[in-house]
């Protein structure tokens, strides 16, 4: 064979493998782009994920919760000396009735208390109404079924643990002004329901652990 056409072969082939390879390098190249975009494209949504998360924890839960803890601590100290069976809602409905054989009378430093736990309750009402798009867990929407190992109420209608916080701010602010009176087995049912704080106290630590759990997510698609 002509060493010219030898040449020129070997020449082809060597231009033909290059290409090959040229081609495997940009696959591998593309492939990779392609991979690391689409990896961002899913870590942008975790972190989308994560700061909605974050804002339902900063901007209501965590609040709610303060609210809530700040409530209980004043009315732990409004309560001592309180017969038992005390229940603040229908005592203001009806400041008369006895109560297992007491009839009780508020203090002023009692009065002074009370004030305190009705502030902090408008706030809550403020907070909810505010940010009543954050709320979505079924616990705090969904029909309420008192737990009778925490709580003492007993309803007779379908409403939501949230819902029936609201009633119970509303309805015992109108009866320590005044304007509404008597008719205390009526408005039982509305008296505070304790339970809202174990249920938002689990809510807090379930968010909690979706972001955690996001957290690690991002740092294993970063390290690939």
């Amino acid at each position: 064979m002509d060493s010219g056409v030898s040449a020129a072969i070997i020449t082809s082939i060597c231009g033909f493998a290059t290409t090959i390879v040229l081609v495997i390098v940009n696959i591998s190249i593309t492939r990779k782009t392609l991979k690391q975009n689409t990896n961002q494209l899913i870590i942008r949504s975790i972190e989308e994920k994560r700061k909605y998360y974050l804002k339902k924890l900063n901007e209501f839960y965590l609040p709610l919760m303060n609210y809530l803890e700040s409530s209980k601590s004043i009315y732990n100290k409004f309560f001592e000396g309180k017969p038992k069976g005390f229940r603040t809602l229908t005592y203001l409905l009806n400041r008369n009735k006895e109560i297992n054989g007491i009839r009780y009378q508020l203090t002023a430093n009692d009065e002074s208390l009370l004030k305190q736990i009705l502030d902090i309750g408008t706030q809550i009402t403020n907070l909810i109404d505010k940010k009543s798009g954050l709320i979505e867990d079924p616990e705090l929407k969904n029909n309420y079924k008192p737990n009778p190992e925490i709580t003492d109420i007993k309803l007779d209608e379908e409403i939501s643990i949230l819902t029936l916080l609201q009633t119970h701010l509303r309805i015992i602010r109108l009866a320590k002004e005044g304007d509404l009176t008597g008719e205390s087995e009526r408005y039982e049912k509305y008296v505070y329901p304790r339970e809202i704080n174990f249920i938002l106290k689990e809510i807090i630590e379930k968010t909690k652990g979706n972001v955690k759990q996001l957290d690690q997510n991002i740092s294993k698609l970063c390290s690939i």
